[in-house]
């Protein structure tokens, strides 16, 4: 009868002890995961902020420029947002297509409106893959699509 009293206690002990790792363990794991969405969160309020100062200094070299100079202001935009998405550690491929990182874009921030997204990613390949020059019209476009992306991440900065 003793022997069972002491196998019902290791067993009991060792129930305990194997309960109380497993809590340390879960409880680790949530610090870590909220320690992360912190993170995270911190990045992207970091990378709109930023993203809102560029479209804005996109807005005034573009009312600024000639139509020349459309091309290359539209150009650099994309490269500074790639650059952006990196300095705020947000993963996006060397290789990607303008396509697959607007898609990307839509992914980190879902609720963004997208026709302005669109617009200046078909803008960046008229830029990039065509002869043709952009037009008054084509500046005046890129100007109201960045500057209803400024509004959309300035509001999501202030909030």
């Amino acid at each position: 009868k003793f022997l069972q009293y002491i196998a019902i206690s290791l067993t009991l002990i060792t129930i305990i002890l194997v309960g109380l790792i497993l809590y340390h363990t879960w409880t680790y794991y949530q610090e870590e995961r909220l320690r992360a969405d912190t993170t995270y969160t911190t990045r992207l309020d970091g990378l709109q902020h930023s993203l809102s100062r560029e479209m804005r200094r996109t807005v005034s070299l573009l009312k600024k420029s000639d139509v020349e100079d459309v091309r290359r202001i539209i150009i650099e935009l994309y490269f500074g947002m790639l650059r952006l998405f990196a300095e705020n550690g947000l993963k996006i491929r060397d290789n990607m297509t303008v396509r697959e990182f607007m898609n990307e874009v839509l992914k980190y921030f879902p609720d963004i409106p997208a026709d302005p997204l669109e617009t200046l990613t078909y803008l960046f390949e008229l830029a990039v893959y065509s002869d043709k020059s952009l037009t008054e019209s084509e500046r005046k476009i890129a100007i109201k699509s960045l500057t209803k992306l400024e509004e959309y991440f300035k509001e999501r900065v202030n909030a």
